[in-house]
């Protein structure tokens, strides 16, 4: 399984901005200018829950970052929120995958918020105005080992799409606009739960 996570996809290490000749020396950038829809999103910086599963004797940390998000663009749109954590060790963690629902709830619980939507709710069509605004979350089991710094993608945000074309096979790709935000994490992995994470950057990016 860690193998797995520590798999960077094609397109994240285009983001990355590492070497990949057979696609491209360099990620494309957002365009200056886009037609494209885009909706507007606000979230609080992440933080780490203790939780302990029915069929586990010890408690896991899981990091969850929470977002409202809302439709200004003219139109109704369709929300499918993807969202991934890449920390400063090289896991790659896709938001939700392999989180049992009772995490979710007990999130939830927690923050007191009724309005809180769980991943699977929140999935579909977003109305237009702030008043059709959606409360969400994003979770990810905690690595087990110290984090440093971390890197949050958050996909399904905007329409605007770039195509790149392998240079050895001719194959097209998709990459789309994605908010990537960067925080200073605790570093020691115990005190996850007690030490704020910092936000150091915040740019749109293509991946």
């Amino acid at each position: 399984m860690k193998s797995q996570t520590r798999t960077l996809s094609l397109t994240v290490l285009l983001v990355l901005g590492m070497a990949l000749g057979a696609v491209a020396e360099t990620a494309p950038q957002p365009n200056v200018v886009s037609s494209a829809w885009q909706l507007s999103v606000k979230f609080d910086a992440p933080r780490v829950i203790s939780y302990r599963l029915p069929s586990d004797d010890q408690p896991r940390l899981y990091l969850y970052m929470t977002y409202t998000v809302a439709n200004e663009t003219g139109e109704d749109q369709m929300f499918i929120p993807d969202l991934w954590l890449l920390t400063d060790g090289g896991d790659l963690l896709q938001a939700n995958r392999g989180v049992a629902p009772s995490v979710f709830k007990a999130i939830k619980k927690y923050l007191d918020n009724p309005l809180l939507e769980s991943p699977t709710q929140i999935v579909g069509k977003i109305l237009q105005g702030k008043d059709n605004a959606r409360d969400g979350v994003a979770i990810w089991p905690v690595p087990d080992h110290d984090v440093d710094m971390l890197r949050i993608f958050f996909g399904g945000l905007s329409g605007e799409v770039h195509e790149v074309t392998d240079a050895n096979t001719g194959e097209k790709h998709l990459l789309r606009k994605t908010l990537m935000v960067e925080y200073q994490a605790p570093g020691d992995r115990a005190h996850m739960a007690i030490k704020p994470f910092i936000k150091k950057k915040q740019d749109w990016v293509v991946r």
